[in-house]
């Protein structure tokens, strides 16, 4: 999936309470100016401008059933670096379970293309006024100049910490204008975490399977899958009680006129388990691979499909809208993958996921492809996080045992199971 863009906009989730779910799609308000109506209020001065926040019909999502939509629009000599936040209550405090949120973004085409600044947030949030702004779980888009920008970041997250890594850059995609994006992340109050965030392309009208973003670090090729949030549990309230969208940086000559959003939704999901024998690697890298997930139905039709980091122990934690009886897929990013049937979603564990090493290029069969991959990356470093870049050539799928080298450990990891498929 192609991202290009800007802008783009963030927004919160939470799980929450066995009866937080909590849907938006803008239907049953006025076109026009969003403040005062069904309590929508604004969140800190100056008021948005006539204008700057409003309910059009003009352009909404594909997939949803909407009629309307929520548009954040430049204005005119609106003053530099200014943000518009309007907010509503929940019908329910979120402070337990696991959820899922979701909604969707669409944006201008670019009337200048090296500008930059402008990013649209929709939030999540508790206490009350200016001061709650800071209480956000927000990740977001920016564009940093043409043609477009990156996704780059879960900002305002109190212990802030992804597999191990801290920082803030999420992906190297961009958002193209013109195109409707589907953003959506499990958010898990028993772990307090976040996971599965993507972004799938919905232009044309189906959400499909979406693309994994934001699973690698920039240079180093390390899985970032799962954001902490109210780690100490003294900087964050334990619930969240409102929902704000904020527009910021549409001032000047920006690249985007105006930003849209659409179908905000908080859905609750179940949480499972499964265990994961990652095959050859060396003690204490576990937690930093990539492990993919397909929740499927019992027909093998992909349902969710996620990509999650195991604990120190091997077990791997997933979410799902679906009941009842279903099949799981496990693979992880160089192993092949996996499958067991008729798991039953209310008792909770999926089981056991052997996963044979080897499969370098990802095409679930270790062969000739995987044997060029790992020959070609033979001899490289990986690299020190944030002191040594990896070597030129270095490749993380061809570090079979993850020793952070590929040397003879990883050709006899390829060797033992070459000519080896797995599961469909």
């Amino acid at each position: 999936m192609k991202l290009n863009i800007l802008a783009c906009f963030s927004v919160l989730a939470l799980s929450g309470a066995s009866h937080a779910q909590f849907s938006y799609d803008f239907e049953s308000l006025n076109l026009g100016d969003l403040v005062g109506q069904d309590g929508w209020t604004n969140v800190v001065d100056p008021v948005p401008e006539p204008g700057a926040v409003t309910v059009q019909n003009g352009r909404v999502s594909p997939v949803g059933g909407s009629t309307k939509a929520l548009q954040f629009q430049r204005v005119e000599g609106q003053a530099a670096g200014v943000s518009r936040r309007v907010q509503r209550s929940l019908p329910t405090i979120i402070n337990s379970g696991f959820h899922r949120v979701r909604w969707d973004l669409y944006m201008s085409p670019r009337s200048n293309p090296s500008a930059s600044n402008l990013f649209l947030g929709a939030l999540l949030y508790g206490g009350a006024g200016a001061g709650a702004i800071d209480q956000i779980i927000q990740p977001y888009g920016q564009n940093g100049g043409g043609p477009g920008g990156a996704m780059n970041g879960f900002s305002d997250i109190d212990g802030l910490d992804i597999s191990g890594y801290v920082g803030y850059n999420l992906v190297s995609g961009f958002l193209f204008p013109d195109t409707w994006y589907r953003f959506e992340m499990d958010m898990d109050w028993v772990k307090h975490t976040i996971t599965n965030f993507r972004i799938t392309d919905i232009n044309g009208g189906t959400v499909g399977l979406p693309t994994e973003m934001g699973t690698f670090l920039p240079q180093f090729g390390r899985p970032r899958l799962r954001w902490y949030f109210n780690n100490d549990g003294v900087n964050w309230t334990d619930q969240f009680q409102r929902i704000a969208f904020r527009g910021s940086g549409m001032q000047g000559d920006p690249g985007t006129e105006y930003l849209v959003v659409d179908n905000f939704a908080i859905t609750q999901t179940s949480r499972m388990v499964a265990q994961v024998d990652l095959q050859g690697l060396v003690p204490g890298v576990l937690t930093g691979q990539r492990v993919v997930v397909e929740v499927r139905d019992t027909n093998n039709n992909i349902l969710d499909r996620m990509a999650v980091a195991p604990e120190a122990d091997g077990r791997i934690y997933f979410y799902t809208t679906a009941t009842g009886t279903i099949n799981v897929a496990v693979k992880g990013s160089h192993w092949l993958r996996k499958v067991r049937t008729n798991i039953s979603v209310a008792g909770g564990d999926a089981g056991t996921f052997d996963q044979m090493n080897g499969d370098c290029d990802g095409d679930n069969e270790v062969a000739i492809g995987d044997f060029a991959l790992l020959s070609a990356a033979f001899g490289t470093y990986g690299g020190d996080p944030g002191l040594t870049p990896p070597d030129g050539g270095w490749n993380f799928e061809a570090d079979l045992n993850g020793d952070n080298e590929i040397d003879i450990g990883d050709f006899a990891q390829l060797s033992a199971n070459f000519g080896q498929i797995g599961d469909d």
